[in-house]
């Protein structure tokens, strides 16, 4: 397990989490992205994963499989995207999606290509 000591992605949630009143797990580590994935595909409703950009994709993939048109890896210039897995039931193929959040000056006004 390579694990990791980054506060980053906590400290990137915080604030939403206070907002919204909602608490942190933050049970897993960089290492655990298939165990993840694990508790994350039977969760019903939305989840948000915030987690190291060299190891996002590892996740999209023990979720929905590595054909489902998502990159094989997130660019790592690129703070301000936000990939997103849906599904309409339990079973089902899963989506992907890339979206681009544009809140900051100096968010690109498009998406990685590749």
């Amino acid at each position: 397990m390579d694990g990791s000591k980054s506060r980053r992605p906590v400290q990137t949630v915080t604030a939403l989490s206070q907002l919204l009143k909602l608490d942190l797990v933050t049970d897993f580590t960089k290492g655990q992205e298939s165990a993840l994935a694990g508790v994350l595909v039977p969760l019903p409703g939305d989840t948000l994963v915030c987690w190291q950009h060299e190891s996002i994709a590892a996740i999209v993939a023990a979720i929905a499989g590595k054909n489902v048109g998502a990159p094989s890896s997130w660019a790592p210039e690129r703070f301000d995207l936000v990939w997103t897995l849906t599904r309409h039931a339990p079973g089902e193929a899963w989506n992907f999606q890339q979206n681009l959040q544009s809140l900051l000056p100096g968010d690109l006004a498009s998406l990685p290509s590749g």
